[in-house]
């Protein structure tokens, strides 16, 4: 009977004692998922993809890039030597590949400043941006005296006052395997005299032999940074200021991002051989390159989480119909006639000379913003009139949150000519 009672007793202890695992193994699941799908009040679960570039084309898409060509590689002081060239960037494999090339003299082993070179693509003024998640998966270069950058840009007023947010610097300064992230400000630069700007410097040995994706979460009052999902700084201005005027944060204006490689200046520091790879030598003259390569670049809302939910159902935009088009032949003017399309901002409409550039979206002879909501449109274009084939798509767009979002294009249709 004694042995019996001890049996159930035991019994009993043991239930406890899983129960209580599995209890604690729950509640520690539920917190890495709400860890995981919250940060800072932001619902990660329900983020939106706003826009993209995952370059599965053959080139380079200009409808969301604008490429730097014979531009000066110049700093922010003014400084200038090197450019940037249309031809040092370029797309294979799925991936975009900037091209970083520079000269050396063997005679008096110096070298060729005016031979640095490498490519600039900013966001065409279609595509800026205010707030979002924004993640970029990328290889850097590991030739000294090169700085690989992501940076977003303000575009109502000049540097620093624009504010610049640094999704990646690699090799800043010179530092090898260092990757900085941060901010300049009015405040907070190296022009400001008294403050440098905010920077979060993080170690990655596997910075150019691996793909790392770096990312931030600019909110409303504050920009977090991470390095693989990992959170690798935060930019509160509360942190570092008592004034919270837009000398600390102009982060409330819209932004163009911008992908580029600086050889030399004092964001690359000197230029050695050390990383780079020599490609040839011409008449006592060595050539060396290296390459910052770009999987894909993405922006999602980060909408709170109230907000999510509606903002994803407002940002599906129906794509217009085009009734008609319609040109005379004396006049360089398209009426276009639009079905009528309910609660838009307004239209992006496109001319095209053939209709396989329509079709495929490319070389396009005009592209007119529309910045009404109106079902009679009249285009005028130089030289419209000479053209005996003429073909146009348009798209709708909408304002949300201060960001313009897209419907897709509608069909391609062919102008039609009147006497």
């Amino acid at each position: 009977m004694i042995n019996y009672v001890i049996y159930n007793r035991c019994k009993t202890i043991v239930r406890v004692v899983l129960f209580t695992i599995v209890l604690l193994l729950t509640v520690n699941i539920y917190i890495s998922n709400l860890n995981a799908t919250e940060i800072n009040g932001y619902a990660q679960k329900e983020k939106c993809l706003m826009w993209s570039d995952e370059f599965d084309g053959n080139c380079i898409d200009e409808n969301k890039w604008q490429i730097s060509d014979n531009e000066s590689m110049d700093n922010n002081a003014g400084i200038s030597y090197g450019k940037y060239y249309k031809e040092n960037c370029s797309i294979k494999n799925g991936v975009l590949i900037i091209k970083s090339s520079f000269k050396k003299n063997k005679g008096n082993n110096e070298n060729v400043l005016e031979s640095y070179s490498s490519a600039k693509l900013k966001s065409s003024n279609e595509n800026i941006f205010k707030y979002g998640r924004f993640e970029i998966r990328a290889r850097l270069p590991k030739g000294k005296g090169i700085c690989s950058e992501t940076q977003l840009c303000g575009i109502e007023n000049t540097w620093p006052k624009c504010g610049e947010i640094d999704i990646f610097e690699g090799n800043y300064l010179g530092i090898k395997n260092n990757v900085s992230q941060g901010v300049i400000t009015d405040r907070f630069s190296t022009l400001s005299g008294i403050n440098r700007s905010i920077l979060f410097d993080t170690k990655i040995e596997s910075m150019s032999s691996d793909y790392h994706i770096y990312g931030i979460e600019w909110g409303e009052n504050k920009i977090n940074y991470f390095i693989d999902g990992h959170l690798s700084g935060v930019y509160n201005p509360l942190y570092y200021s008592s004034i919270t005027d837009k000398s600390v944060w102009p982060f409330d204006n819209s932004f163009q991002m911008r992908l580029d490689c600086v050889i030399g200046h004092t964001l690359g520091g000197e230029v050695q051989e050390d990383g780079w790879s020599k490609i040839k030598t011409t008449d006592n003259i060595d050539t060396y390159e290296d390459y910052m390569f770009v999987d894909y670049v993405r922006v999602y809302s980060i909408e709170k989480n109230e907000q999510s939910k509606t903002i994803k159902k407002n940002s599906i935009i129906s794509k217009p119909i085009i009734k008609k088009a319609i040109k005379k032949t004396s006049s360089n003017k398209i009426t276009v006639i639009l079905k009528k399309h309910k609660k838009v901002s307004g239209y992006n409409i496109r001319v095209f000379l053939t209709k396989k550039q329509a079709n495929k979206n490319k070389k396009y002879y005009i592209s007119k913003k529309i910045k009404k909501n109106k079902n009679k449109i009249v285009i005028n274009g130089k030289g419209l009139k000479k053209q005996k084939k003429i073909y146009l798509k348009v798209r709708a767009y909408k304002i949300i949150n201060n960001r313009i979002r897209y419907s897709k294009w509608s069909r391609t249709v062919k102008v039609k000519i009147k006497e």
